[in-house]
């Protein structure tokens, strides 16, 4: 398994685990400090975020928005050098209502960092009526 691979994976049983302390080490360690996050829609997570500071904010906002029940299960990654590509399931409650919604993230990666990425829901419609 390519290295960018095992940081992702990594990345995402630290989430699972509930260890967020890990989890942001490891973030610390794999996101360039001027990342770009492309986040499609109309939702008030969407547009282009600049920094490692920006996604983590758009991050802190998903977590208060689903009062922390936000999670993502990895189902694949593929990555080289230059480029990673994770497929998710992400499931959040809302409202009182359990939303589960089907994700592509897609990253360029430079000297083992991540310098841009886009964060792509299967059903946008889904996650504009899941974040407005």
């Amino acid at each position: 398994m390519h290295p960018n691979a095992e940081k992702i994976r990594e990345m995402n049983r630290l989430l699972a685990a509930g260890d967020m302390d890990g989890a942001g080490t490891i973030v610390a360690a794999i996101y360039d400090e001027n990342v770009v996050t492309h986040v499609p829609g109309r939702s008030a997570l969407a547009g282009d975020l600049h920094g490692l500071s920006a996604f983590l904010e758009s991050f802190q906002k998903v977590m208060t928005r689903t009062g922390g029940t936000y999670s993502q299960d990895l189902h694949a990654v593929l990555a080289d050098d230059e480029h990673s590509c994770e497929l998710y399931e992400r499931t959040a409650e809302v409202d009182g209502v359990v939303h589960q919604w089907k994700a592509v993230d897609i990253s360029n990666w430079k000297d083992g960092k991540i310098v841009e990425q886009w964060l792509i829901p299967l059903d946008p419609y889904q996650l504009d009526e899941i974040f407005s």
